[in-house]
């Protein structure tokens, strides 16, 4: 009787925890901001966990001086502005001749510690890390900022942060 009664009670509780708890969205919330397209040379993708760099990719320069997004040279084939709270973003971009430009301008919500970007962009096929560079942190706090990539390729950008708002353009050659 004493386990009939034991399954009884334990019952709820499991179907209580199988279901989740669910709240009311508070007034005011927003939708977290859409990444971009689906089709294009820049997608959307599923974001990797946050690592640090092990080294410098000879694909991949900071704020080249030759690479100033000329118009003439460069389309922008990307731009969106974005507000993290400790989330990531990912994306996809896909550059069919050289070189491929992300610029980014990083403007914290609130001043502190606790306000950081990160930027890695991976190689999509391997995975390897090839570049990272970011605000705050590890990084300076210097704004806007310019990665440039080299070569060809399928390139996995993963972009984590919290408490800033940051603008990414992505340009590449006509």
């Amino acid at each position: 009787m004493k386990p009939a009664c034991l399954c009884l009670l334990l019952l709820p509780v499991f179907i209580l925890m199988a279901a989740g708890c669910t709240h009311p969205v508070p007034a005011g919330s927003q939708d977290p901001p859409s990444p971009g397209p689906t089709t294009g040379p820049v997608i959307q993708a599923d974001p990797y966990p946050p690592v640090a760099s092990s080294g410098i990719n000879p694909r991949f320069m900071r704020n080249h001086p030759g690479y100033r997004a000329d118009p003439a040279l460069f389309a922008e084939v990307y731009r969106n502005r974005f507000t993290f709270a400790y989330n990531s973003v990912a994306l996809l971009a896909t550059a069919d001749e050289a070189p491929l430009i992300i610029n980014f301008s990083v403007t914290p919500a609130r001043a502190g510690p606790s306000s950081f970007f990160i930027l890695t962009v991976r190689d999509a096929e391997s995975g390897v890390v090839i570049g990272q560079d970011g605000y705050a942190r590890t990084f300076t706090t210097d704004s806007p900022k310019q990665m440039v990539f080299l070569s060809p390729g399928k390139y996995h950008l993963n972009l984590y942060g919290n408490l800033v708002n940051v603008e990414l353009g992505i340009r590449m050659k006509k």
